[in-house]
């Protein structure tokens, strides 16, 4: 038997994609990339117990804005272990 892997790794990161990230053997965490703001930034919301978050849990990362999403990436990249992009929908229900 084979296991063939067909996510797209070549597949660009852009806005709305849902990241997870974690240290080896640690807990994963879950952010949305979203942007660009006012300003021309790109930012990470945080899922916390509370939904989403731009300025609260920030797992010791901190990401202040910046001007591409590959940028973005690279930030939250050399913080933790593992960045992957992860096959979700964010469903916003009132």
């Amino acid at each position: 038997m084979e296991v063939i892997d067909k996510r797209k790794k070549e597949k660009k990161w852009e806005v709305g994609d849902v990241m997870d990230y974690h240290n080896n053997g640690g807990k994963s965490n879950y952010g949305l990339i979203v942007g660009p703001t006012y300003g021309d930034e790109y930012y990470i919301a945080f899922f916390d117990k509370n939904g989403l978050s731009t300025d609260g849990f920030v797992h010791t990362v901190a990401i202040r804005g910046t001007s591409s999403v590959n940028e973005l990436i690279r930030k939250i990249s050399s913080d933790w272990d593992c960045v992957e992009r992860v096959n979700a929908h964010l469903v916003v229900e009132d």
